[in-house]
């Protein structure tokens, strides 16, 4: 949790040392200084004052100094109840010509003032050679824009990013000058404008000088001028009441531009949401659409009224269906599967002529048989039929997923939504499935010349890697490890550590120097050092012997040689007195008497190995650099996966079968929003809802997507398997803790399962898109708040009981500390799916029930949440004042009336004293006005009907 620590004002360095004011002089520091030479006697002091620069020595400001504005500039939704302000990099920048030294109650007037203006009431000017640039302010506005100039002070204020320590003012002050000398970046100074904005407008910012002295020395007034002016004075006057003013020029030292937006922050914005009320629920309630059923055409009748459409969510409340609507369900059931099974077993030559065809009587006479072989029939499509070939649908089963879809007109409703949305955008759909094809064969191209390097590899590791790995003989131990020594140390075990019979292998080596690369290296057969080798070993090969470097007996003259080597090699310094009684030098007598030391004989001998450890060792090596597990996975890594390139297999035994990963309610959507919920747009502003998914016309609607885009695929001979799954998803799982799709493939669905029950699972933090076992809620929000906060953090996090018997909540005991507020806790959820339906709808789901949120006398329920993200330290207002709270704790324009919009608030005003958290000093006054970040919490038990 970071640590904000505001103090009034800071300075560093010599100035700091100037202890009294002067009327129109620079401040003036006294020096004593006092020379003291080596072995002299000290001087007499000398002292001097020395002139401080104050603000009429300042004519620019380099603008590295600056390190943030706020807002920043360009902004054009800058919030109008907040204020400007502007900060420096150097923590003591805004006090260090200021030309006066600070009093006893921590008040230190800056040498800058920051003010907002409008279009209109200022005018730029003409400025001279080497001038700063010059704005003329309105008279007006110099009434409204500036505070009575004794306050300026209130305004300006140190920052630091640490809390001090210490016991004593002292000790807080070395402690700060401590942490920012070691971090620099810890504190800046900020200047924080005092005007009340107007919103919907454009302003600009100016830095400008605080003192007379800097206002004159900026416009480049002669200096004779400025040093008649007293230091104190400021560049504006108090302003009286009634009295006249005109208008006052400035000189610029930077700006920028920005503009302010609607009224209203995170907070105010946050405190309009509201539940539908009871009217609004009413309302939401009426506009559920119903479906004629009484005449739907193939002579089919029987049906006595109405039933309910159905749609992508559904009303928490939703009342269910009445005996009439279950009845003529029923009817409808049994009249339409003989019709849509003769998509499934066609009617030929067989059927008798003298038995009239139900769908195709003699309208003149009933009991005339009908003319089958003139007029073929033509069925209604039989959704998901290539999922289910051959088999007939029966109104008497029970929960049969295949059935419920194709026999009740609601759910065919919704699949057909999904054959017209394939119908529509055949071209670019086919587009994207033909690219995907190319995708494909030049990944699978890829894949084949890699299973041919595995298998090459495979081959060749066989051959003459295993031999060696397997092998009990010592000698070709020894070999094998001498040639895998460059691997060894990347062997890993199964915990991830390096493996253990590999360190146990080496370390009972006899010798285990002999092991290594290089030494395999030099003892190579054929090498250089193997063909000098007179006592070559017989019978088996070099790598499973230790080499032995031995010197021969010395004798006498090796012994006088060895001496007289040791005593150069003391003496590197004696190079010109040999040289001076007639030898050649040092490095010449060593090369000389080298040559008569005695030669090194290289001798053999023979190295144990134990048999167990070597095996176990080369058994868990083999099984990570075996090709089989090597180079395809290597492959695999390099080709990403295969659903981000559109490709659901690359086996050989599976052909391509393209997938369409787009949220698929877009397209549902864009047609008529009735069929994500009729009456959606009897929603009204700055309301949030508790909805439920509708898991069985979800799948419907997707199956109607995957029927007809196999029939495309059919019609346009594209070379996949018709009963692939296509479309998986229906809403948006992008930035969201979502990874799965909505739906299973639909060749996993059991028939023996009711609409609604295929889904991913479901989990927390996962499971398609809320596709569980049940119809997850959703959260509608329509408001203001996100369409200017669109970055709001949203989630659900867990309740208790404040008072159970008057219903009120409180966060779960498990959420006290902040590690505890992460997405791996059970008490909290982030939105597994998210959809933006126009014009500014926004709905967010999560993996809970309607009954599990809302709570019960054994569960307290969720809290839905609305968290504003940290980021920029910003200084205001609220617009209004917390009605809720019996004693305000935070300071609001409301009840601070007398400043309008584009006035400036006075600080030694009765009102601005009587606000919550007021101090005098500058660091008070910043921790009043500071905007700290805002979360709402809402039981989910308001927000549910």
């Amino acid at each position: 949790m970071a640590n904000y620590t505001f103090l009034p004002f800071l300075r560093r360095g010599i100035v700091g040392l100037a202890n009294a004011n002067t009327e129109k002089n620079r401040l003036i520091v006294p020096l004593r200084l006092q020379v003291i030479g080596e072995g002299e006697a000290p001087t007499v002091p000398i002292e001097r004052n020395t002139q401080l620069y104050g603000p009429g020595d300042v004519t620019g400001l380099n603008f590295q100094a600056i390190i943030r504005t706020v807002p920043r500039a360009g902004v054009r939704d800058f919030e109008a109840n907040f204020l400007a302000a502007i900060e420096f990099y150097d923590e003591d920048f805004l006090w260090r010509y200021s030309p006066m030294v600070h009093d006893t109650v921590g008040k230190l007037q800056p040498w800058l003032w920051l003010t907002v203006m409008e279009e209109s009431e200022y005018q730029r000017l003409q400025g001279g050679k080497n001038q700063l640039p010059a704005i003329e302010i309105m008279s007006d506005a110099v009434r409204s824009a500036f505070p009575n100039p004794d306050t300026a002070a209130a305004w300006a204020h140190v920052h630091l990013n640490f809390k001090p320590e210490g016991a004593t003012a002292k000790a807080l002050g070395l402690n700060i000058q401590q942490k920012l000398d070691s971090d620099p970046n810890l504190g800046c100074s900020r200047l924080v404008c005092p005007r009340r904005l107007k919103p919907n407008v454009r302003y600009t910012a100016f830095l400008l000088p605080a003192f007379e002295k800097g206002r004159l020395a900026g416009l480049g007034r002669p200096e004779s001028e400025i040093a008649n002016v007293a230091n104190a004075q400021p560049a504006w006057a108090k302003i009286a009441a009634n009295a006249s003013i005109g208008t006052l020029k400035f000189p610029v030292y930077y700006e920028w531009e920005f503009s302010t937006a609607l009224e209203g922050d995170f907070e105010d914005l946050a405190r309009k949401l509201g539940p539908l009320s009871i009217s609004e629920q009413k309302d939401l309630t009426d506009a559920a659409k119903r479906i004629d059923v009484r005449n739907p055409g193939w002579g089919i009748k029987g049906a006595k009224g109405t039933i309910r459409m159905e749609s992508a969510l559904k009303l928490p409340n939703l009342t269910p269906d009445s005996l009439e609507e279950i009845s003529d369900k029923k009817v409808l059931s049994e009249k339409i599967s003989p019709l849509l099974n003769l998509g499934v077993v066609p009617l030929n030559g067989t059927t008798s002529k003298n038995t009239p065809h139900p769908y195709f009587k003699s309208q003149s006479n009933p009991t005339m048989p009908s003319n089958l072989e003139d007029d073929p029939i033509i069925t209604p499509p039989l959704y998901g039929s290539f999922y289910r070939p051959g088999e007939l649908l029966s109104p008497a089963t029970g929960q049969n997923w295949y059935s419920e879809l194709n026999l009740n007109p609601a759910y065919r409703i919704a699949a057909a939504q999904g054959t017209g949305v394939i119908q529509r955008n055949q071209e670019e759909l086919m587009d994207s499935a033909w690219g995907q094809l190319d995708t494909y064969i030049e990944t699978w191209k890829t894949r084949s010349r890699w299973t041919f390097s595995e298998q090459l590899s495979q081959t060749m590791c066989e051959k003459r890697m295993l031999p060696m790995l397997n092998t009990v003989n010592q000698a070709a131990q020894y070999h094998a490890t001498s040639f895998f020594s460059s691997l060894l140390p990347t062997i890993t075990a199964t915990g991830g550590t390096t493996d253990k019979f590999t360190n146990q292998m080496l370390s009972e080596a006899e010798k285990p120097s002999t092991l290594s690369r290089s030494f395999s290296k030099i003892t190579r057969t054929g090498g250089p050092l193997m063909r000098r080798m007179g006592d070559k070993p017989t019978g088996v090969l070099f790598f499973n012997v230790t080499v032995i470097f031995a010197q021969v007996q010395e004798t006498p003259l090796q012994k006088a040689a060895n001496a007289i080597l040791f005593w150069l090699n003391n003496n590197p310094n004696q190079n010109e007195q040999l040289k001076n009684i007639g030898l050649a030098g040092v490095e010449q007598l060593k090369t000389a008497v080298s040559l008569l030391l005695p030669p090194v004989s290289l001798k053999s001998s023979p190295i144990t190995r134990k048999k167990d450890v070597h095996t176990k060792a080369m058994v868990g090596m083999w099984a990570q650099i075996n090709p089989k597990n090597t180079i395809m996975a290597r492959f695999e890594t390099m080709r990403g996966n295969s659903a981000a390139l559109g490709v659901r297999a690359l086996a050989a035994t599976s052909p391509i079968s393209p997938v369409f990963k787009e949220p698929t309610y877009k397209y549902l959507s864009e047609g008529n929003t009735d069929f994500i919920l009729p009456g959606l747009d009897k929603i009204p502003q700055n309301r949030v809802a508790i909805l439920q998914t509708n898991n069985a016309f979800i799948e419907s609607y997707l199956m109607g997507l995957n029927h007809e885009m196999a029939r495309e695929f059919l019609w346009r001979e594209f070379p996949t398997p018709l009963n692939a799954t296509f479309f998986d998803q229906f809403w948006d799982g992008r930035d969201t803790v979502n990874t799965n799709p909505d739906i299973q493939p639909i060749l996993n669905w059991q028939i023996n399962k009711s609409l609604g029950k295929h889904g991913q699972g479901g989990g927390q933090g996962g499971g398609g898109g809320g596709q569980g076992v049940s119809d997850n809620i959703v959260v509608v929000i329509r408001g203001d708040l996100l369409r200017k906060y669109p970055n709001t953090e949203i989630f659900m996090v867990k309740a208790d009981w404040e008072n159970q018997q008057l219903g009120s909540h409180k966060l779960t005991p498990e959420l006290n500390k902040p590690e505890d507020w992460t997405n791996n806790s059970p008490n909290l959820r982030r939105p597994i799916f998210s959809a933006r339906i126009e014009p500014d709808y926004v709905l967010l789901g999560f993996n809970l029930g309607v009954q599990e949120v809302k709570g019960d006398t054994q569960n307290a329920g969720w809290f839905f949440v609305m968290k504003e993200r940290a980021g920029d330290v910003h200084f205001g207002l609220d617009l209004k004042a917390d009605k809720t709270v019996a004693i305000q704790t935070d300071p609001s324009w409301e009840k601070l009336a007398e400043v309008g919009e584009n006035q400036c608030i006075q600080a030694d005003s009765p009102k601005f004293i009587a606000l919550p958290r007021f101090g005098k000093r500058a660091d008070q006054i910043a921790s009043m006005l500071w905007q700290q970040p805002f979360m709402l919490l809402v039981h989910a038990s308001r927000l549910l009907p």
